[in-house]
């Protein structure tokens, strides 16, 4: 069986001529997302990535990662990069633009995704411009996945690797369809994990295209 991320070739996209970098991805939840970033197969040679799980509400997480980036400036290893990964779910209104202030001003990185994660894995079969609630996203990718799908569930990023493009497609799409200042806690569906994702695929190595017969 060919493996999903070899069913065609794969090279980063817009090489970074760069020294090694180090980031660091802090996620709200503690498997879902943690889990499909973790699976991304960096080569070491370019980058170190830091990937956690905290279980926070969106401020503390932010709040967690201005820590750490204080603590890794003070040990002299700053991180180049450092992004929080929170959904909207139910958090108060302006608890969760206040992360979204508080990222902006000590240059943090935030992906979004309103209204969860899954959005994104829907994103790689279909695109919907309507909202849904987290258990129609588990049913609706129950049938689209053709396994029951469900929360925490481990090798989603090899499974979708062979339609992650069009995810990235379908999710630029969406965030273009809101005209005017983006306000991520009002836009149901709407995400910008693609724009993570695009940053991560600087760092996956070549892989040879397995669809030439090797003599």
């Amino acid at each position: 069986m060919v493996k999903p991320w070899k069913k065609k070739k794969r090279g980063r996209r817009n090489k970074p001529n760069l020294a090694r970098r180090t980031v660091l991805l802090l996620c709200e939840d503690s498997k879902t997302s943690p889990l499909y970033f973790s699976d991304f197969p960096f080569d070491e040679n370019l980058v170190s990535v830091k990937t956690f799980g905290k279980g926070m509400n969106t401020v503390s997480l932010v709040n967690k990662a201005i820590n750490y980036s204080g603590e890794a400036v003070q040990k002299g290893v700053p991180f180049n990069e450092i992004w929080c990964i929170f959904d909207r779910d139910n958090f108060p209104r302006n608890n969760y633009l206040r992360a979204f202030d508080l990222a902006r001003d000590n240059r943090i990185q935030v992906a979004w995704a309103n209204e969860c994660f899954e959005l994104w894995y829907l994103l790689h079969f279909h695109y919907r411009v309507t909202g849904l609630s987290r258990k129609g996203f588990q049913k609706l990718l129950t049938k689209l996945l053709g396994f029951k799908y469900k929360k925490n569930l481990g090798g989603m990023y090899e499974t979708l690797l062979g339609k992650q493009d069009i995810a990235i497609q379908y999710a630029d799409k969406l965030l273009a369809s809101y005209s005017g200042i983006h306000q991520p806690h009002l836009e149901n569906p709407s995400t910008n994990i693609q724009e993570l994702v695009k940053f991560l695929n600087q760092f996956i190595p070549d892989t040879p295209d397995t669809d030439c017969e090797s003599n």
